[in-house]
């Protein structure tokens, strides 16, 4: 039986042979399947008690925000209330008080936000769960609290905010809700009370349960000797550590549980932060972080690196500012502060697995405002694309002090969609509308703000495979101390983006050259999912043309084990209306092989597609040659045998069989080679006009005789007498095609000379006669600029100032030689971050000096330099 999925999804097959154009809407039903659930954290209770410990005389009733970001289209979300006991099954609820959000039932619930329940939750939804709960907890009231569990058929993104009613979003915090397939039992606190932050003097943890009978052993400090303790949670249940967790304090669970951490000041007012952790068999060897410190000076961003390791750990930094290294102690975290207006990257030189978490606006001194906190995200689990959920700009909705961070791995251009509904004035390479754009460069962080003060539901992307790290949260730069502005923030995870490819080979191979008539293929579709998040219920459709080949029966597979043949409509597990995959894990990857036997000549184009994504895998089959001819040309095509060092290799090439398709422009790639040297760039060459076959590049391969060492560097190094090879393999038909061209050396540079007088007074001109061998006896002889003693150079004199004042100008006087070839130097350093606008000679003269460069060092912590110059500058005192 056909498993089938709800929605629609359009997909088309392109069978090139009889140039024919086919498309299938697809329109299924299923029951309920679940691949996602979640189980909402650190109960209300638990956190005021937290928060009283930090501030005692915390109120009596806690505000709770949750958030649940859709990420597929047709999603199903059932909402099960814990007040009165969970459901046996989730995907088959039989309790009134449990909601099911996306089936088109109002009569079972309808998801806030909606005016009524819609069939399928489309991808970007975002559904806010708010309201105060009075404490203590009276269980015989139905409340969007912690304890609850939420399923989904297709991933959620699932965040908890909240402080408490009376001080309100001053005393704030965030975390991501991990869901329960990325539990673990083995947990480690990177930071605690044993640091010297002022904002480590409390340090709680929160351990909640998804099975009954979990047993739990938290030992506070990590070393054995702090009496730990063990506990037996139920479903659902959370247990409270109530301050004195130490650095490497750990959690270890017989049955998988999730973990959140909570730092403050006792002895500041409202100042703390909450942190989801990572199990440690999810810790990576490198991390990103997109907040920098903020641009006042006073509010600095530090990320906390511990090494779990029994020895020490080297971490290299990368940032705008510059790279660096740091070495981390076993067992220990180390704190490194974030530049201004920077994104940073963290990668274990030894591929070592550590952890990262980020503590911003965290003044040692003064950390009452802005304060919030979140775990970084590991380089595997990043994407080209962010969902925000809830992130409003405060709490009224008057102002706005908290953007979404970005920053992206390489430079790009990012795209934003304020409200992720694709409704924005501007249209981007693949037709989607957005509202705004930002060119950034590598690790750059940019603060988006929506118009709207509200950043929920935004979407933020890239389009070129550059991958980017997301967070929200407060700007000191832009938000003031106190309420309505929202003291929290939290990372944003990954969209998932499955990466699909297909392929094929000759399995079974006739006889004759290539592939022909007769023979067997086997294809080959994998389906990577590059993401946190899980994918579920992702439809497979694969559409092989019928005229050109027959499927070959009881031949497909998943993941290596059989599948079926279908027993209604054709044999073939993966044609319409598709094969749904019911869950690929986070990192995860999915496989399918299946066999055809070929029937017919003609160019097989087999597209297969998912979730709105195709790809196609092609083969031509024919009895008739395929003939290709390659040559190396110059910029207008023309063909050469011999470029000079220096030149731009060009290549044309003409290939009947490269058209494959209609009434379209293809592309070839060709493989040039040094023969001598064994160095080698590839070239992608374009089709110069529709069915033509005629390939072309007006950009070329550079060559040098001093760069292009590595192949594939863009550069092909070359020297003289070295012979060049283009080689072609056409990727159908196989036969391929291959010239050969020379290298000659560079021609020597014709000599100029200085003519006696140039066409202006006290000028001269080049010319290219040799005044002396032509006896002009005007220019014979020239300066004898020396040897040995005589032409070294010397020193007139050097000359310090230092200046502590808060001065406009400081003056240094010096005397200037009158030697031939004068250069004068200034170097001005600063402690403040302040570097000198101009630098100008007074005295027997005055020159303005040109600045050759600085280097600014916004923490203060070491000099900020500038360095001045001029040439010649007149002689005397200065």
């Amino acid at each position: 039986m056909k498993i089938q999925a709800r929605g629609s999804l359009n997909l088309c097959s392109r069978l090139i042979v009889a140039a024919a154009f086919c498309c299938f809407a697809l329109v299924s039903a299923r029951a309920i399947n679940l691949v996602q659930e979640f189980y909402l954290p650190m109960p209300e209770q638990q956190i005021n008690t937290a928060l009283t410990t930090i501030v005692p005389g915390t109120g009596p009733a806690q505000t709770s925000i949750y958030s649940v970001v859709v990420t597929g289209d047709g999603t199903v979300i059932v909402y099960d209330q814990w007040e009165d006991g969970y459901e046996t099954d989730l995907a088959h609820p039989t309790q009134a008080s449990t909601q099911i959000w996306g089936d088109g039932n109002d009569a079972n619930g309808i998801p806030p936000g909606f005016a009524h329940d819609p069939v399928g939750l489309p991808a970007g939804t975002v559904i806010t769960l708010s309201n105060n709960v009075a404490l203590p907890r009276n269980p015989s009231t139905l409340l969007f609290d912690a304890r609850d569990r939420i399923g989904g058929t297709k991933a959620l993104v699932v965040t908890h905010a909240g402080w408490p009613a009376p001080q309100g979003p001053v005393f704030a915090g965030s975390v991501s809700v991990l869901s329960t397939i990325d539990y673990g039992t083995n947990y480690i606190s990177p930071v605690g009370q044993d640091l010297t932050n002022n904002l480590f003097k409390y340090v709680g943890l929160f351990v909640m349960a998804a099975e009954n009978g979990t047993s739990v052993t938290i030992d506070p400090d990590g070393s054995g000797p702090g009496a730990p303790t063990t506990i037996v949670l139920n479903q659902g249940e959370s247990y409270l550590v109530n301050g004195g967790i130490k650095t490497g304090a750990s959690v270890v669970a017989s049955k998988p549980v999730q973990t959140d951490l909570v730092i403050g000041d006792t002895g500041a007012q409202f100042a703390a932060d909450w942190f989801t952790l990572t199990p440690v068999e999810q810790w990576s060897s490198s991390y990103f972080t997109p907040v920098g410190s903020a641009a006042n000076g006073s509010q600095p961003t530090f990320v906390y690196l511990y090494n779990p390791n029994p020895t020490n750990i080297v971490v290299t930094t990368g940032s705008i500012v510059g790279g660096g290294s740091v070495t981390v102690p076993p067992n220990s975290a180390f704190r490194f502060q974030m530049p201004q207006k920077s994104g940073a990257s963290f990668v274990a030189a030894s591929g070592a697995k550590f952890y990262a978490l980020s503590t911003v606006a965290a003044n040692n001194n003064n950390d009452t405002s802005f304060n919030w906190g979140f775990s970084l995200l590991p380089k595997e689990g990043l994407t080209t694309e962010a969902d925000v959920g809830w992130a409003p700009g405060s709490s009224s909705g008057t102002v706005d002090g908290s953007p979404v961070w970005v920053t992206a791995l390489g430079a790009t251009r990012i795209y934003v969609d304020y409200k992720g509904d694709h409704l924005g004035p501007l249209t981007d390479p693949k037709g989607n509308k957005y509202d705004a754009n930002f060119d950034v460069a590598p690790l750059q962080s940019i603060k988006i703000f929506d118009p709207s003060k509200n950043q929920t539901a935004m979407r933020v992307y890239t389009l070129d495979g550059t991958l980017i790290s997301a967070a929200w949260g407060e700007d000191a730069d832009v938000a003031a101390p106190g309420n309505p502005y929202i003291d929290a923030g939290t990372v944003v995870l990954p969209f998932p983006t499955p990466i699909l490819r297909k392929s094929s080979m000759i399995a079974v191979d006739t006889g004759s050259p290539g592939v022909s008539i007769g023979d067997t293929l086997e294809y080959t579709v994998q389906i990577d999912n590059k993401g946190l998040l899980p994918l579920g219920n992702v439809v497979v459709l694969d559409l092989p043309p019928t005229n050109l080949v027959t499927y070959v029966s009881n031949s497909t597979t998943l993941n290596g084990v059989s599948i079926s043949d279908d027993t209604t409509g054709t044999a073939f597990p993966l044609d319409s209306p598709g094969f749904t995959i019911p869950v690929i894990l986070r990192s995860g990857t999915s496989i399918f092989k299946y066999r055809v036997n070929i029937i017919a000549d003609g160019n097989i184009t087999n597209v297969v597609g998912i979730a709105g994504t195709s790809v196609q895998a092609q083969n031509a089959v024919s009895t008739s040659s395929n003939t290709s001819t390659v040559n190396f040309t110059d910029a207008g095509g023309n063909t050469v045998s011999s470029y000079t060092i220096g030149d731009t290799i060009f290549v044309k090439l003409f290939d009947n069989g490269g058209n494959v398709t209609p009434n379209g422009i293809d592309t070839l790639t060709v493989v040039i080679t040094n023969s001598t040297h064994d160095d080698f760039e590839t070239l992608t060459l374009t089709e110069t006009g529709t069915n033509t076959g005629v390939f072309f590049d007006s950009t070329g391969v550079a060559t040098s005789a001093s760069g292009g060492a590595s192949s594939l560097d863009g550069t092909l190094n070359v020297h003289s007498g070295d012979t060049l090879q283009v080689l072609f393999t056409d990727p159908i038909y196989r036969n391929s095609a291959t010239n050969t061209a020379v290298v000659i050396g560079q021609p020597a540079n014709k000599v100029l000379y200085l003519s006696a007088n140039g066409a202006g007074a006290g000028t001269q001109d080049l010319n290219r006669i040799d005044p002396v061998a032509n006896n002009f006896s005007t220019t014979r002889t020239s300066v004898n600029i020396g040897s040995g003693a005589a032409a070294t150079l010397s020193l007139d004199a050097t000359n310090v100032v230092f200046s502590s004042a808060a001065a406009t100008k400081v003056t240094n006087s010096v005397t200037v030689g009158s030697g031939i070839g004068r250069l004068m130097l200034v170097s001005v350093s600063s402690m403040n971050g302040v570097l000198p606008t101009s630098v100008t000679t007074t005295g027997s003269s005055t020159l303005a000096l040109t600045r050759y460069g600085s280097v600014t060092n916004p923490a203060g912590n070491q000099p900020s330099v500038s360095l001045w110059y001029a040439i010649n500058p007149p002689s005397g005192a200065n």
